[in-house]
């Protein structure tokens, strides 16, 4: 989100720098994850019960592709059937079925992730997603099951969530550089006890190679973070102009608000000299 206050014959100009993950990467991108916590019919029995989402680990294996994660408020959805899922495209109580129709607590933004919490799934696996693949439309769906936080003596699967994003995001088993037992996406890499085993400290684990990345960054499930608003005086008193697809202009007297939507929403854009101080910002 970027503001700039604007006061008739004076200009303001206030920029906040770009955020750099530990490994010096800048982070341009964010991702938004949308937990969803699976009940049964009446509620009284849930996955995920202490509403555990590795964010921490998910939030740092992701920075060194200069991604931030956010993740939203949780959603529940209540069906007893989709509890245990299996993995097969073909049987009805899957992540293909959770993602596919309505219903099922799905934020309704397509650029965010939905990720559904559930008991297990039929072969044991920790999570399974939808495959972005080339030449289809971006899948967007991912389960994570309870086995993921007993592993390894209640230590947790602490990589998991951020392994089946890189599904959602194009990435796959075994290309792009998907080798070793230290990537995040090879399914019998050794996994972290602790964040700080995660690269860049420690161990060095999940590491995500240079195609990884420009595969994942290429996805718009991630939402630039450079977006530029700048502003000049002209004889008009005040003009502003952006580049940033998907963000919409706001404005306000004061940075406590209230914020409303600017009249206009297409740059460059005019703004008359007044006597009154306003504030602008892009929010997406």
């Amino acid at each position: 989100m970027k503001q700039i206050f604007a006061c008739a014959a004076m200009v303001l100009f206030s920029l906040l720098g770009p955020l750099t993950s530990a490994s010096g990467q800048t982070i341009d991108r964010r991702l938004r994850i949308q937990p969803i916590q699976v009940c049964s019919d009446d509620g009284t029995d849930c996955a995920n019960t202490n509403r555990i989402l590795f964010s921490a680990e998910t939030t740092k294996i992701w920075a060194q592709a200069g991604v931030e994660i956010e993740m939203l408020p949780w959603e529940q959805f209540y069906g007893t059937p989709w509890l245990n899922l299996t993995t097969s495209i073909f049987d009805d109580y899957t992540i293909y079925g959770l993602a596919g129709s309505p219903g099922h607590g799905q934020n309704p933004d397509p650029t965010v992730i939905n990720v559904w919490f559930v008991k297990s799934f039929n072969n044991g696996a920790f999570g399974h997603s939808l495959q972005t693949s080339p030449g289809i439309a971006q899948r967007n769906g991912v389960g994570i099951a309870d086995n993921s936080f007993s592993y390894n003596n209640g230590i947790g699967r602490r990589d998991v969530l951020a392994h089946e994003l890189g599904h959602n995001l194009g990435l796959d088993h075994t290309t792009l550089g998907a080798i070793g037992n230290t990537n995040l996406m090879v399914p019998g890499r050794q996994t972290p006890d602790s964040t700080q085993d995660i690269i860049p400290d420690g161990q060095q684990l999940d590491f995500l190679g240079d195609l990884q990345i420009a595969q994942a960054r290429s996805t718009s499930f991630l939402i630039p973070l450079d977006a530029r608003l700048q502003i000049q005086a002209s004889n008009g008193c005040v003009v502003l102009s952006w580049e940033a697809s998907g963000f919409t202009l706001e404005s306000a007297v004061s940075s406590e608000g209230p914020w409303q939507n600017f009249p206009a929403q297409t740059s460059p854009q005019v703004v008359p000299c007044t006597n009154q101080c306003r504030l602008f910002r892009l929010k997406h």
